[in-house]
């Protein structure tokens, strides 16, 4: 038999917490198994860490639609700057996402302002292997998109 868990406390959730939100089927084993838990009664409310714990939000809108040709839309975003730099000492990395194949290019820079030049890169690279245009881009509206060389 385990002993030592000996509370004169009154919190219907005191026990639940203690042992790491266990659950109400564990918490009546432990109950019988052990000596000091005569004073846990099991509740039917439900402990609101836990109730909140279990939600599942999705953090975006899913979207089941998806473009029907290569670089029919291209998404990017700029991640930086990182605390460690890189052995080439790039602060920054930059991802171009093609919606239809999925294909991801990452580019890393060593700061902000290379993002212009390293699009131009970009897609000149992926239109003259694809013989196709880029015909939208789509980022979270950074600095780095949202100026005139862009």
């Amino acid at each position: 038999q385990l002993s030592g868990f000996i509370s004169q406390e009154k919190d219907k959730f005191l026990w639940h917490r203690r042992l790491g939100h266990l659950c109400r089927k564990g918490l009546n084993y432990l109950k019988e198994m052990s000596v000091g838990l005569d004073n846990y009664v099991p509740s039917e409310e439900q402990c609101r860490m836990c109730v909140l714990g279990k939600h599942a939000r999705s953090p975006f809108k899913t979207s089941s639609s998806r473009t029907k040709e290569v670089l029919e839309l291209i998404h990017t975003d700029l991640c930086g700057p990182m605390e460690v730099t890189s052995i080439g000492n790039s602060k920054y990395f930059l991802t171009f996402l093609d919606d239809f194949s999925r294909y991801l290019f990452v580019y890393f820079l060593e700061s902000k302002s290379q993002v212009a030049a390293t699009f131009k890169e970009f897609k000149a690279l992926v239109e003259n292997e694809t013989g196709k245009k880029i015909k939208k881009i789509r980022s979270d509206n950074g600095t780095e998109y949202v100026n005139k060389e862009m």
